[in-house]
Formats: structure tokens, C-alpha cells, sequence
């Protein structure tokens, strides 16, 4: 296949790149891709749409770069910070991400999106629960795109959660945070 250059009807590799994730996309019926997988982070116009990829298409594949994480995290939260926290957790949280966890959650507060409150209860959150318990949105159980959770049938109006693995990266990174913000209260850290 031979790719089309900028000034040919294509403004720069981007749009060719991402027109051949699309049409992978909707022909692929194996695996999740990484190209696929990529396009999919990267097009999400809300948080929704970002949490309904990333929870009902776990991927295996490590990445060891945090740009697609961030990116898609600045372009659902650019102009509404609401529910940017849970967004935060799970992309930490994420498997996909699982070798540049601390990197990912710092890139992710330099964004400057999150206010210190809420970098505050990410930071508690990650250093002192066992697991992040991410409630799955009630919608998703009316429209069908969670039926069943852990073997068991979900019925609507009943909470579901999915407990989300902490890395030992975040909790470094949180006991730091929570350090260095509140020093009277380094020994409930320590």
C-alpha cells in the first residue's frame, strides 16, 4: 500500500493514518489492534465514550509512551472538568499503561485540568484503598453495553463496580504527593 504525501489531499500523515485505522477498525474481528486501539483512545468526543473503550476492550499490549493517554484526557476534559478525576483513575488504572504508570499520572496532573482537590483524592484514593473501585456508569446497564459483571447478571438500579488494580507507581507517586502537600500529615503516609 503506499501511503499518500502531505500536499496530495492529505494535510500531513495524520488524516491518511487515521482514515486506514478506521477502516481497520471496522473490518477487524479479532484482537484489538494497536492502530485500532490508538484510533479509538485518540477519536473519543466525550469521557463516555473514552471509559466505554478502555473498559469493554481491555488490551494486553503495554505502551511505553503516555501521549495518547494524555492527549485523549486533555481533549474530553478541555473545556468541562466534570468526572475528570474518574477519567484519571482509569486511564492509571488501565493495563495499557501498566509500564509508565508513574509517568502517565504525573503527565496527567501537569495537564493542569485537575485542581489540587481532586489531585488530592486521586492521590488518597490510589494511596490508601486496596483497589480503585470504578462504578460503572448506570447507563451502560439500560443500554445494554453491560449485561453481565463477574459472572453474575447486572440488573438496573444496582451499583456495579469494577475494582481496578492500584500499581505500586501510583502509590509511590501518591505517598509523594500527599507528602509534600500536607507535611503536618507525613506519618499517616509513612
Amino acid at each position: 500500500m503506499e501511503l499518500a504525501r502531505a500536499g496530495e489531499g492529505v494535510t500531513d500523515m495524520t488524516d491518511h493514518i487515521l482514515a486506514i485505522a478506521d477502516r481497520a477498525r471496522r473490518t477487524s474481528a479479532g484482537p484489538v489492534q494497536g492502530l485500532v486501539d490508538l484510533t479509538a483512545i485518540m477519536d473519543a468526543d466525550s469521557p463516555d465514550e473514552l471509559w466505554r473503550w478502555l473498559v469493554t476492550h481491555p488490551n494486553a499490549h503495554a505502551s511505553t509512551l503516555t501521549w495518547d493517554a494524555v492527549g485523549a484526557f486533555e481533549r474530553v476534559h478541555a473545556g468541562d472538568v466534570a468526572d475528570a478525576v474518574r477519567t484519571a483513575g482509569l486511564l492509571c488504572t488501565d493495563r495499557r499503561w501498566r509500564r509508565v504508570t508513574g509517568r502517565l499520572v504525573s503527565d496527567i496532573e501537569a495537564t493542569g485540568i485537575l485542581s489540587d482537590v481532586m489531585v488530592g483524592d486521586m492521590a488518597r484514593a490510589f494511596l490508601f484503598q486496596d483497589q480503585l473501585a470504578w462504578a460503572i456508569p448506570e447507563q451502560w446497564v439500560l443500554d445494554g453495553t453491560v449485561r453481565s459483571f463477574a459472572g453474575k447478571k447486572v440488573r438496573p438500579g444496582r451499583p456495579v463496580v469494577a475494582n481496578r488494580p492500584i500499581a505500586p507507581p501510583l502509590r509511590r507517586w501518591a505517598a509523594a504527593r500527599l507528602a509534600v502537600a500536607d507535611q503536618a500529615g507525613v506519618g499517616e503516609v509513612m
